[in-house]
C-alpha cells in the first residue's frame, strides 16, 4: 500500500509540474502554432454559440466542437489551454490502465507523452489530434476495466471526435463479440442515434454524418511513399520513446505467447488500433485518397497505445537491474524532456506565414477603422487574415469565405472586398488568381508578400492581393531618385551599391499609400551559359529582413530591366542598410548603371 502511495505521490509531482509547465509556455507564446487547420477549429467551436449549426460541422469534428467551445470563448489561448486539460486528462486515464497491466512507474506517462514532438506541438494548436487521443484513452480505460456497457457508449461518440473513429469503433464491436458483452453491443449505436436527432432537428437529415463527408474523392494535395509514416516515426514520437516502445512491443508479444494472461482480447484490441491506424493513413497518403496530405500529427491519435508499448519495455529494464533502470530513467527523461525543442523553438514566436497573412489581417483592420466600418462584404479565406482582422469566417452575409461566395462574386457590390490568398485561395478556396484578375470589375488595391520569399505546398510563391469593387484612382510619384554609374564586371563577387539609401522611417505604409523601391539595371551578360541566376539585393538593420528578387537573364548582350520592391509590410519599419548584386555561376556580367528610385502609391476611393 505504501509503494502504491508513493507511486501515486511521485505521478502527481510529474503531472503537476510538467502541466504548469506547459500553462506558463502558453501564456508566453507569442505566436500560433498552426495558423491553418488548427484556426479554423478554433473559429468553429468559438462561432457555435453564435452559430448552432456548427456544432454539426463534420470537417470540425462535432464532439471535439462541443467540449472546446466554451474556453474557445477566451480566443486561442484558451483552445491551448482546453488542450492542456486533455494532456492530464489522458495522463490520469494511462496511469490506471499501466496499473491494471502490473506496471510501474506510473509517474513517467506525462514525460513519455510530452516526449513525442508531434504530441508537444499539438497540445500549443488548435487541433483535434489531442482530443481523440484523449478519447481513446478513455475507451481503453473502460476496456481495461471490464466496465463494457461503458467503454461501449463512450466508444459510441468516437467518430464525432475524428473520422478514424469508425476504425475504432469497429474494433471495439469485435472485441465485445470476442467477450461475448451482448448487452453492451447495442450501446455502439447511442452516439449515432444521438447526433442523427440533431441532424434531423437541425439539418434535417438523420445520415449526415455520412452525405457530409468533407474527405470525399481523391486528394487535391498528391501523394507520397507508403513508408511516409514509418520514417517519420521518429519525428512523431521521438527517438528515445521510440527504441522503448519498439523493444516494449517485443515483450507484449513475449508475453501474449507465454504467459497468456486473461487481458489478452483487450491487448490485441490496442494493438490492432495502433497498428491498422497507422497502415490506413499509409494507404491513404500512398493513394492521394480522403484528402490526405500525409501530415505526421495525425499518429497523435494513438500516442495512448504507444505509451502502453513504451512501458512494457520500461518493465523489462525493471527486472534486469534496479540500478540500471533507475540510470535509463534519467537518461530518458533528460533526452524526452529535450526532445521538442529539437523541432521547434518555445516560447512560439510568429511564423514567417502568420507575420504574411497576420499582417495582412492587421492592415485590414486599420483600413476598416479608418473608414469607420468594415465593408457591407468582404470575402477571404485564409484564416489567420479573419483571425488578426477580427472577422467572423462564418458571418455568410459580411465576411464569406470563397466556398460561400464563388466567382463571380455575385454578392459582391462597389465598395466591397476581396483578400485573396495564394495557400488556401486557389486549394481549399477553389478560386485561382485567374478568376480574380479575369474580374474587370475589381481593382487591385494592396498586394502583401513575404520579407523571405516562400513557397506554398503547390510551388507558387506566398502573397495576399486585396480588391475592392469600386473605381479606384491611384496615383504614383517619385519620391526620391539615384541614378550611380558603376562600371564594374561581376564575376564570383557581390557589388555593393555604395550609397546612403532612403530612410524610410518618415514614409511607414498606411492604409491608403504604399512604398516600393524600383530598380533599373543596365547590364551586359557575357557568358550566359555559366550564370544560374543573378539577383539584386537589398538588406536591413533586421537581420530577418531583406529581399532578393532574380534579375532576368536573357541570351547574351546588353539590356535594361526594371525590379521592384515592395515596402509595404504593415507594423515594420525598413532601413535598407546594404545594396548588393549576387550571382550563381562563374559568368560575367557587368553592370553599367543603376537608377534607384523610391516610389510612392496613393489610393483614393471614390
Amino acid at each position: 500500500m505504501q509503494n502504491r502511495s508513493t507511486e501515486y505521490r511521485y505521478f502527481l509531482v510529474s503531472l503537476v509540474l510538467l502541466t504548469v509547465y506547459l500553462l506558463v509556455l502558453a501564456f508566453l507564446n507569442r505566436g500560433i502554432l498552426d495558423t491553418g487547420d488548427g484556426l479554423n477549429h478554433h473559429f468553429i467551436a468559438k462561432s457555435s454559440w453564435q452559430y448552432p449549426r456548427l456544432f454539426l460541422d463534420h470537417w470540425g469534428k462535432p464532439l471535439y466542437t462541443l467540449f472546446s467551445s466554451p474556453f474557445a470563448q477566451a480566443g486561442m489561448t484558451g483552445t491551448v489551454i482546453f488542450n492542456i486539460l486533455l494532456f492530464a486528462g489522458t495522463s490520469l486515464l494511462l496511469r490506471d490502465i499501466v496499473l491494471r497491466l502490473g506496471l510501474k512507474h506510473s509517474w513517467l506517462i506525462p514525460v513519455i507523452l510530452l516526449s513525442s514532438p508531434e504530441y508537444f506541438d499539438n497540445v500549443f494548436a488548435g487541433l483535434t489530434e489531442t482530443f481523440f487521443a484523449f478519447h481513446l484513452a478513455g475507451i481503453l480505460f473502460f476496456v481495461f476495466r471490464g466496465k463494457w456497457i461503458a467503454a461501449a457508449t463512450v466508444g459510441s461518440f468516437i467518430l464525432y471526435s475524428r473520422s478514424e473513429g469508425m476504425l475504432v469503433l469497429a474494433l471495439l464491436g469485435a472485441l465485445l463479440l470476442w467477450r461475448k458483452q451482448w448487452k453492451a453491443i447495442p450501446f455502439l449505436l447511442a452516439g449515432f442515434c444521438i447526433y442523427g436527432v440533431l441532424g434531423k432537428l437541425m439539418l434535417n437529415d438523420t445520415w449526415w454524418y455520412f452525405h457530409n463527408d468533407p474527405y470525399k474523392g481523391n486528394s487535391w494535395y498528391g501523394s507520397g511513399t507508403w513508408y511516409h509514416f514509418l520514417v517519420g516515426s521518429v519525428d512523431i514520437f521521438g527517438f528515445p520513446a521510440l527504441m522503448l516502445a519498439i523493444f516494449g512491443l517485443i515483450i507484449v508479444v513475449d508475453v501474449m505467447l507465454k504467459e497468456k494472461p486473461k487481458q489478452i482480447p483487450e491487448m490485441f484490441f490496442a494493438g490492432l488500433v495502433f497498428f491498422l491506424f497507422l497502415a490506413i493513413h499509409s494507404a491513404l497518403w500512398f493513394f492521394g485518397k480522403k484528402g490526405s496530405l500525409g501530415l505526421l500529427r495525425v499518429i497523435v491519435c494513438i500516442e495512448p497505445v504507444f505509451v502502453l508499448f513504451v512501458f512494457y519495455g520500461i518493465s523489462r529494464f525493471q527486472l534486469q537491474s534496479k540500478r540500471l533502470l533507475q540510470v535509463i530513467t534519467v537518461v530518458f527523461v533528460g533526452l524526452a524532456l529535450m526532445q521538442p525543442w529539437f523541432y521547434r523553438e518555445y516560447p512560439l514566436k510568429q511564423s514567417k506565414e502568420e507575420l504574411l497573412y497576420g499582417g495582412a489581417g492587421k492592415w485590414l483592420k486599420t483600413f476598416f477603422e479608418k473608414n469607420g466600418k468594415p465593408p457591407d462584404v468582404i470575402t477571404l479565406h485564409h484564416p489567420t487574415m479573419y483571425y488578426h482582422a477580427g472577422l467572423n469566417p462564418f458571418d455568410e452575409d459580411h465576411s464569406p469565405d470563397f466556398w460561400h461566395a464563388p466567382p463571380p462574386f455575385t454578392k459582391i457590390k462597389n465598395g466591397d472586398m476581396i483578400a485573396w490568398d495564394s495557400y488556401f485561395g486557389p486549394n481549399e478556396g477553389l478560386v485561382p488568381l485567374e478568376k480574380i484578375e479575369s474580374d474587370s470589375t475589381l481593382h487591385l488595391l494592396r498586394t502583401f508578400t513575404p520579407v523571405t520569399p516562400m513557397n506554398t505546398i503547390r510551388g507558387v510563391p506566398h502573397e495576399v492581393r486585396v480588391y475592392i469593387r469600386r473605381p479606384v484612382i491611384s496615383d504614383t510619384t517619385v519620391v526620391e531618385q539615384h541614378t550611380y554609374a558603376i562600371g564594374d564586371t561581376l564575376s564570383g563577387k557581390k557589388i555593393f551599391l555604395d550609397f546612403a539609401l532612403l530612410s524610410l522611417s518618415g514614409y511607414a505604409a498606411d492604409s491608403y499609400n504604399e512604398y516600393f523601391m524600383e530598380y533599373e539595371v543596365d547590364y551586359e551578360v557575357m557568358n550566359r551559359e555559366r550564370i544560374k541566376s543573378m539577383h539584386v539585393v537589398l538588406t536591413s538593420k533586421d537581420p530577418d529582413v531583406s529581399f532578393t528578387p532574380e534579375l532576368p537573364l536573357a541570351d547574351t548582350g546588353r539590356m535594361k530591366k526594371l525590379v521592384r520592391i515592395p515596402l509595404a509590410q504593415p507594423d515594420a519599419e525598413y532601413l535598407p542598410v546594404k545594396n548588393y548584386f549576387w550571382m550563381q555561376g562563374n559568368g560575367k556580367v557587368r553592370i553599367h548603371s543603376v537608377t534607384v528610385r523610391l516610389k510612392r502609391r496613393t489610393f483614393k476611393l471614390s
